[in-house]
């Protein structure tokens, strides 16, 4: 029977999860809570199986009980992606993070299609993509800035000399934070100037988005 709303987080997501998981048990739902960095320390035990019969299993086993995909009717992904892994050396503890989000990111695709989600991670992977973003917004009849995306120095040039006036904006395809350890760096959107325009040579590595710059209201 399909009883259990699966709750994919973090134990360090705050009241966020709490309220809504306490919201959802006093309308009588069986909720199971996997806090993915409780893995580690033994709260959260995840095991695929094939036998020598061919049959496969999932079992999900958390403090809030043992559940297996037939018994889950929906999942709420919420930042479930928060290891917080304690092994010291960072090489190390980048290649555990790796296999073990691999790891689940295969297990969330296990789950039969019957299942409602909120939301996917294959659907927020494609949202984040801005080429998709700006292609959808158009289609369905938003206005955007003219736009392009692209590691030609000279494309930039020649979107710069279509844009009236010649004032655009920089933004990063995906990333904008620079971790050092110590410390970070944002890169936000910028208004590009003649010095920047001198250094266009630079995007040739990491492909970037030029907008017009529309002005605030």
């Amino acid at each position: 029977m399909k009883d259990v709303i699966l709750v994919l987080t973090n134990s360090q997501d705050g009241e966020h999860s709490d309220v809504v998981i306490r919201k959802l048990q006093q309308r009588g739902e069986h909720v199971i809570r996997l806090d993915v960095d409780r893995i580690e320390r033994g709260g959260v035990d995840l095991t695929f199986q094939i036998n020598a019969k061919l049959d496969r299993a999932l079992i999900i086993s958390t403090s809030d009980g043992v559940c297996s995909p037939e018994q889950i009717k929906s999942v709420w992904y919420r930042r479930p992606n928060r290891f917080s892994l304690t092994i010291q050396d960072e090489v190390q503890r980048r290649f555990a993070e790796g296999e073990l989000g691999n790891f689940l990111e295969g297990l969330w695709l296990l789950l039969p299609s019957g299942v409602f989600w909120l939301n996917h991670p294959v659907c927020l992977e494609r949202a984040r993509k801005k080429v998709v973003q700006l292609q959808l917004a158009e289609r369905i009849g938003f206005r955007i800035p003219q736009t392009v995306i692209t590691n030609s120095p000279g494309r930039v040039w020649e979107f710069v000399g279509a844009c009236s006036p010649r004032r655009i904006v920089f933004k990063t395809v995906h990333h904008n934070f620079f971790d050092y350890g110590d410390r970070g760096l944002v890169v936000p959107t910028t208004v590009i100037s003649e010095q920047h325009l001198e250094q266009l040579g630079l995007i040739r590595a990491t492909p970037s988005i030029f907008q017009e710059l529309i002005e605030k209201a």
